[in-house]
């Protein structure tokens, strides 16, 4: 494996991990500038759709629901600045 910060042909397997729903990642150890990195980069489409999946339904579920109260709370707020 080809070291994704200095080139160096040195990396060796650091470990496996199983994604979440998005298969197996490995992650590389480079003996000449002692970093740590993801092999196998994900696609940006799916990385899209996981960003998106967690953003409306996962982690962040609440945070979305919760977006008329943030407006309201954030231009109440707006209108103390501007007048």
């Amino acid at each position: 494996m080809i070291c994704r910060i200095c080139g160096a042909t040195k990396s060796v397997l650091y470990c496996k991990r199983q994604g979440q729903g998005q298969g197996e990642a490995s992650y590389y150890y480079c003996r000449k500038c002692k970093c740590i990195y993801l092999g196998n980069l994900p696609k940006a489409d799916d990385m899209m759709n996981y960003v998106n999946n967690e953003y409306e339904s996962g982690s962040y579920r609440r945070y979305v629901e919760a977006r008329d109260m943030r407006y309201e709370h954030f231009n109440k707020e707006l209108k103390k600045l501007v007048y």
